[in-house]
């Protein structure tokens, strides 16, 4: 959270007079907030999505396109299992 001085400060720059409070100096003021709060997604955060999205996705590929026996394992066990294990191996290493 961004200190009081410092929103307060961002918005009599954008806001100096007494009037309603414009879209364009909202949009402004809440700019320089985020510049200030200086919130991003962690490289934790990307991984963990890419991890539980990406391995079921490359998993079903690898199922439809390789001749190995999961052809007769059915998608709709396949890949949710995929899935669960994917957050069991993140968990077990400290990721989630």
């Amino acid at each position: 959270m961004p200190k009081t001085e410092d929103l307060e400060k961002v918005f009599k720059t954008y806001h100096p007079g007494d009037g309603q409070l414009t879209k364009e100096e909202f949009a402004k003021i809440m700019k320089e907030v985020m510049k200030l709060q200086n919130i991003s997604a962690g490289q934790g955060a990307k991984d963990t999505l890419l991890y539980i999205f990406g391995i079921p996705i490359v998993a079903l590929i690898a199922k439809r396109q390789l001749p190995l026996p999961t052809r007769a394992i059915s998608d709709d066990v396949f890949i949710p299992a995929v899935t669960s294990a994917t957050v069991v191996c993140l968990a077990m290493a400290n990721k989630i």
